[in-house]
């Protein structure tokens, strides 16, 4: 039957919409996910290849200390860095220091120059922010639409998890409440996601919908579940997703910050939180938890409108975003 009306509306913009089409020049390629990717969000390859939202893998563990016109510098726990590596210190976030010497598994170390910072105890330290860059997930109606709800963000659960091979049952460290159907996914099999048979409530045991078939069982290991929603629509672990490399798309945002009309934006890159890869004007900061950089490659772009413009739109599905237009080459 033919569509008897329709809305001479524009097209409401939303995350991972690619702008100006082959009018632009533009580049993308496909990946396969191994977690749930968001529409427009900044996204890098793991190790094996595939692609997950950026996430910060840098935050060197322990703090250090520095001292103003000083260049050595003490870490709480031993580290094993290489001469030249490049540091940001949670002191003065925006300044990249080097080492000068290597630190094999020392807490001594000194750098190139004399510290310019405050300084003192009890301060983080990261290497510099360098993801290997996949591009921004393109949100792609003909393979999404019919799915179109909020899928959710990762959950690293609580303490550890138990899982035997060729065995659908779980043993968790600490008690977990899981809802029917519930994606999780195992550090000892990673990538590879299963579901939740029956509900638990404050619980130290589940069932899987299948034998858990990886290769390594034990305990000791992590759980990630889908947790409990997203600020944005998207791809499920194992999707192939399109990514954006080189043109302009509009991204995810978080509202964070004062946004501009032109130049350099920033991306969330926390691996404890629900950010991952989404775009910000917040400051960047190397906090454990929130980090933020400044994303690589991308820079805002809105010409003919003004600083603080509204950038939240409500699409006619009643999802809501904050988004930004960006251009990105990597």
């Amino acid at each position: 039957m033919p569509q008897l009306n329709y809305s001479q509306n524009a097209i409401i913009a939303q995350p991972g919409m690619v702008m100006d089409g082959p009018e632009f020049a533009f580049d993308k390629v496909s990946r396969i996910c191994s977690a749930v990717i968001p529409f427009g969000t900044l996204c890098e390859m793991d190790a094996n290849g595939n692609a997950q939202p950026v996430q910060d893998a840098t935050t060197l563990s322990g703090t250090v200390t520095v001292t103003n016109g000083n260049a050595s510098i003490t870490f709480s726990t031993a580290q094993t860095l290489a001469a030249g590596t490049a540091l940001i210190f949670s002191d003065q976030p925006s300044v990249v220091y080097y080492l000068a010497s290597n630190v094999a598994a020392a807490t001594a170390g000194t750098l190139t120059v004399l510290y310019s910072g405050t300084g003192g105890a009890g301060k983080l330290t990261s290497l510099v922010f360098s993801p290997n860059l996949v591009g921004i997930s393109i949100f792609d109606p003909l393979g999404e639409e019919e799915n179109y709800v909020p899928w959710s963000v990762p959950v690293t659960l609580a303490g550890t998890v138990t899982v035997t091979i060729g065995s659908p049952t779980l043993t968790f460290t600490s008690n977990q409440t899981l809802a029917a159907g519930t994606t999780i996914v195992f550090s000892q099999q990673p990538g590879v996601p299963y579901f939740i048979k029956t509900a638990t409530t404050a619980s130290t045991s589940a069932t899987l919908t299948a034998n858990y078939a990886g290769t390594v069982g034990g305990g000791g290991g992590t759980a990630v579940t889908s947790g409990l929603g997203s600020t944005c629509p998207g791809y499920k672990i194992g999707r192939s997703v399109p990514f954006l490399r080189k043109g302009r798309i509009w991204v995810l945002g978080d509202a964070g910050g004062t946004v501009l009309q032109y130049g350099a934006i920033n991306v969330n890159h926390s691996s404890t939180t629900g950010a991952q890869g989404v775009f910000t004007f917040t400051g960047v900061t190397q906090t454990a938890g929130s980090e933020v950089s400044v994303a690589p490659g991308c820079v805002i772009y809105q010409p003919n409108t003004g600083a603080n413009q509204a950038t939240s739109v409500t699409d006619s599905f009643g999802n809501t975003f904050f988004i930004y237009p960006v251009e990105i080459s990597i």
